[in-house]
C-alpha cells in the first residue's frame, strides 16, 4: 500500500483485499482528563454506550425458528452496519469486513468518517502516532460484533466463525480466493431452511479444513 500515492487509493486496495486499516483522525474536543467534573465523563460514557447500545431485537433468540435466522441475522447486521460507525466493520479486514461488503458497504463508507461518535466520545480505541498525537477512529462494540457474526442467543452457536478463531487458521491478512469460495459456500448454506450454526470448535475445524485447502491450491499452483 505505501506504494500508492492517495489516500483514496489506499483504502480501496485495502477493501478489494479483504486487509485491515484505518481512518483515525486528531481528536478535535477536549481530552477526558482535563474535564472539570465526574459528571462531564458521565456524559459522555453514557452517550457512548447509547450509541453502541444493542436491543435484543436485533439479535438471534435462542427462540427464533431455525428457517427464519438468516433473515432475522441479515436484518440486525444491517441496522448495526447502517449506524454511523458501522463503517468499522469494513476497517477490520477479514470476515467481518466481507460481511460488511456482502451487506452493502463499500470503499466510500470507509472514507466518509470518521463519524462524529469518533470524536465526540471518549474510547479507549485510540491509535498513537509520531509526534505524540492521538487518532481516533470508529469502532464496534463487543455486542455489535455478535450481531454481524450471528451469535445465537448466550450459547457458543454462530453463523460465522469469530474473529480469533478466524485469523488463527491460516489468515495472513488478505483475503484469497479460497477465503471467498468458503464464505460463498456458507453463506449459500446460510441462506437455505436449515440456516445451520456451528460452535467455537467446529468452527476452529472448519477454518483448519479452509487453511489446509489454501495451502494445497499454494503448492499446486
Amino acid at each position: 500500500m505505501g506504494r500508492l500515492p492517495h489516500h483514496e487509493d489506499r483504502v480501496e486496495f485495502a477493501v478489494a483485499q479483504g486487509m485491515a486499516f484505518n481512518t483515525g483522525r486528531e481528536r478535535v474536543l477536549r481530552d477526558v482528563e482535563t474535564m472539570d467534573t465526574d459528571v462531564d465523563v458521565d456524559m459522555l460514557m453514557v452517550a457512548e454506550s447509547e450509541a453502541h447500545y444493542v436491543p435484543p431485537s436485533l439479535a438471534i433468540a435462542e427462540s427464533v425458528n431455525v428457517r427464519d435466522r438468516y433473515a432475522t441475522w441479515e436484518a440486525g447486521a444491517r441496522v448495526i452496519l447502517a449506524r454511523p460507525h458501522g463503517r468499522a466493520a469494513i476497517l477490520r479486514g477479514g470476515v467481518i469486513a466481507r460481511i460488511a461488503v456482502e451487506l452493502g458497504l463499500t470503499a466510500e463508507h470507509a472514507l466518509t468518517g470518521p463519524s462524529d461518535n469518533a470524536y465526540d466520545i471518549p474510547n479507549e480505541r485510540v491509535i498513537h502516532v509520531a509526534g505524540g498525537r492521538v487518532l481516533v477512529d470508529d469502532y464496534l462494540s463487543t455486542s455489535e460484533i455478535s450481531v454481524i457474526l450471528g451469535q445465537i442467543g448466550v450459547r457458543d452457536d454462530s453463523l460465522w466463525p469469530d474473529e480469533a478463531v478466524f485469523r488463527a487458521n491460516g489468515w495472513e491478512g488478505v483475503w484469497t480466493e479460497w477465503h471467498e469460495a468458503w464464505f460463498q459456500e456458507t453463506l449459500a448454506l446460510l441462506r437455505t431452511p436449515l440456516c445451520p450454526t456451528s460452535r467455537r470448535d467446529q468452527w476452529r475445524s472448519a477454518m483448519r479444513h479452509l487453511r489446509h485447502r489454501s495451502s494445497n491450491g499454494e503448492n499446486n499452483a
